[in-house]
């Protein structure tokens, strides 16, 4: 799934960061087998950094050497884990808000 600002870019909201942001779903063995398919003398991805995301479901990059452009792949579980955390954050702000307006 694309995200960040290339995402959204499709609905209007340009806004450039020099980097793609891709949220995946994948297993050990195939990050491992990415890392194996991207060249090195034109790709810069570090594979113990990958495996480490993947282990605590966080998020790696890689960049292009070529013109510095940088994927940041985004575990899903990271993702949902911090969406939830921004909802929860949301919904505390609300109540903080909700609860100065009960106060006037």
């Amino acid at each position: 799934m694309l995200t960040g600002s290339l995402a959204s870019a499709m609905y209007g909201a340009l806004r450039s960061t020099m980097d793609i942001d891709i949220v995946i779903a994948a297993g050990r063995d195939e990050v491992k087998r990415l890392v194996q398919l991207l060249p090195e003398r034109e790709y810069y991805i570090e594979v113990d950094s990958a495996l480490t995301a993947h282990e605590h479901e966080s998020m790696f990059n890689v960049i292009d050497l070529a013109n510095n452009w940088t994927v940041d792949l985004i575990f899903r579980n990271y993702l949902e884990r911090w969406i939830a955390e921004l909802n929860v954050h949301r919904e505390w702000e609300q109540a903080k808000s909700a609860a100065r307006l009960a106060e006037r």
